[in-house]
């Protein structure tokens, strides 16, 4: 089995360039050095579920001594982070299920994937969302080494994957291991591409949303009950359904505030700001986008978070993070958020859609200190089950149980063969 733990540090890299097993500040990693290869299809550049899932992964592994690269494409190259490969910078905004996915279609990514996978020498190659177009696809097709893919997506009848199932499934069949992110993705995925699917959600930096030496923002510091909304503006997010609540919320605790926060553009936040003016709620402050760094403190700053969301979320990874900083959530009864609380115990749970529910629950988490003080304590005990370094090692582990980083030939028998030639 593969395991890592903190015995022993070394200096420096080898000569080399790799680390050393025991790089300094680095764990041990009993096992070896592992290259891996993590692909993210969605536009690097925009915050969104998988690409910090795929972020925060990186991180924890790199911590843990081994080389990892992202592979993925990115509308622009500024503050990508490091080991960051992007293999094409022609983004096409694709909508589906009631979102947007921020894709790459152009052929030249399909064939810089399988350059930079053919010259990798990778031990392993990580695929989120192995069939999304064009990064992630490519990379399916053409990986030669030990290959994982995970399924982050949940959402209604997919027309492509009914239509194209056979080739698609052949290229499912190249993965040696297949992952979903919850039991309701698994289910999703399952009845287009039946398999053993292991459930390994994503996570959170529990130290790093937890920190007591985070200060709030100081704009909004003032004892004000605040109300915190974390995503994009849009109707699956759920935040035109808030903001009708909001009134509500008004009418009981004349002083609350809420704090919207998320990727959104000028246009749209003016267009939104239009319907706050309009509807004189001066107490809804339209933040935009916060940098991953400041997100905690905007955290450290509310009382309650609200994920209103009105389906197709396959986990919830921003229920995660309000629950690491110590906030009562108020969210919806939809799949994918079932999976991480429950009504009453880690959060209060309204119908998606139901603006009065949504309001009286977000009442009584700002009024009730005692049942604030009951969700966050359920929440914080319930999210460590989540934290980022447990994930991680039992993804290594997983990669080792297929072989990678061994000395012995990959097992490809029963795998269908990459396409094109070598």
């Amino acid at each position: 089995m593969y395991s890592c733990h903190a015995t022993r540090y070394a200096e420096d890299r080898t000569p080399g360039g790799r680390p050393d097993r025991t790089v300094a500040g680095v764990p041990e990693c009993v096992g070896g050095t592992m290259k891996i290869a993590h692909v993210q299809p969605y536009d690097h550049a925009i915050p969104g579920g998988v690409r910090e899932h795929v972020v925060n992964l990186a991180r924890h592994q790199r911590a843990l001594g081994h080389h990892v690269t992202v592979v993925t494409t990115a509308s622009t190259e500024d503050g990508l982070g490091p080991g960051v490969a992007v293999v094409s910078r022609s983004v096409v905004a694709v909508p589906i299920a009631r979102s947007i996915a921020r894709v790459s279609l152009s052929p030249l990514a399909w064939w810089r994937v399988r350059r930079l996978l053919l010259a990798g020498d990778h031990d392993v190659v990580h695929i989120h969302e192995p069939l999304a177009p064009m990064v992630a696809l490519a990379a399916t097709c053409h990986t030669r080494t030990v290959t994982v893919g995970t399924v982050h997506g949940y959402r209604p009848e997919f027309l492509p994957y009914r239509l194209l199932r056979r080739p698609l499934d052949r290229a499912m069949r190249r993965l040696h291991a297949r992952i979903a992110v919850s039991v309701d993705a698994r289910r999703w995925v399952s009845q287009y591409f039946p398999a053993d699917y292991q459930v390994i959600p994503g996570g959170v930096d529990v130290a790093r949303f937890s920190d007591s030496a985070l200060a709030p923002v100081a704009r909004w510091a003032d004892g004000r009950p605040t109300v915190l909304y974390v995503g994009r503006l849009d109707q699956r997010k759920g935040f035109p359904v808030l903001l009708d609540a909001w009134p509500q919320v008004r009418r009981a605790l004349p002083g609350a505030r809420l704090l919207v926060t998320g990727q959104f553009d000028a246009r749209e936040r003016d267009r939104w700001a239009r319907q706050v003016r309009r509807r004189g709620l001066a107490d809804v402050e339209l933040i935009g986008y916060v940098p991953d760094a400041e997100l905690p403190r905007y955290y450290r700053t509310a009382d309650v978070f609200c994920a209103p969301s009105t389906g197709y979320e396959a986990l919830g990874i921003v229920l995660l993070e309000a629950m690491a900083a110590g906030l009562a959530v108020v969210t919806t009864d939809i799949e994918g958020y079932r999976t991480i609380v429950r009504d009453g115990a880690e959060a209060l749970v309204a119908p998606p859609g139901d603006v009065t529910a949504l309001a009286d629950r977000l009442i009584a988490a700002l009024v009730d200190t005692d049942l604030r003080a009951r969700l966050v304590a359920n929440g914080r005990q319930r999210v460590q089950e989540y934290d980022w370094p447990r994930l991680a090692e039992r993804l290594l582990q997983l990669y080792a149980s297929l072989g990678a980083g061994s000395a012995e030939p990959v097992d490809h028998a029963g795998r269908p063969a990459p396409y094109g030639r070598p």
